[in-house]
């Protein structure tokens, strides 16, 4: 969340404390357009599909370690679409939001170095890139690997 608020976000929620679907439908006046499921666990996917509003998309890119439940009628009901992407090349309107992510980069206006918190040599990858990623208190973003 800190790191969120360095990138330039408005708001943050720590669903811990706050009910995330209370509060994005207050913030976003009955939900977001387009939610993107970036941890891999059931309680952020239901989020994600629940914090998208009627008519609205949600995006699976989070790495799950086996299967999980949906409630169908959430989709249903709202009628919410959802697709899942390995390389963040599909799903509606992904070309207008990461299209203004690298214009920020362009301009200045986002730093991508902030979301960098580690760099680890290729024959390191593993104990120092993909192990560290994937450990639930993990506090890495991204890990670059130099060859």
């Amino acid at each position: 969340r800190n790191l969120a608020y360095e990138c330039g976000a408005d708001v943050v929620v720590d669903p811990r404390e706050t009910d995330p679907i209370e509060r994005i439908g207050e913030e976003t006046d009955g939900g977001v357009d387009v939610a993107f499921e970036m941890a891999g666990r059931e309680s952020s996917l239901n989020d994600a599909i629940r914090a998208a509003k009627p008519g609205g998309h949600t995006t699976l890119v989070g790495v799950f370690e086996g299967r999980t439940e949906i409630d169908p009628m959430d989709l249903v009901n709202h009628e919410r679409t959802v697709n899942a992407s390995a390389a963040y090349q599909t799903g509606p309107l992904a070309d207008r939001a990461f299209g203004a992510v690298l214009q920020g980069f362009a301009s200045g206006e986002l730093d991508p170095e902030l979301l960098v918190t580690s760099r680890v040599d290729l024959e390191d990858v593993v104990a120092d890139g993909f192990d560290a990623l994937a450990g639930s208190d993990s506090e890495e973003v991204k890990v670059l690997v130099r060859p």
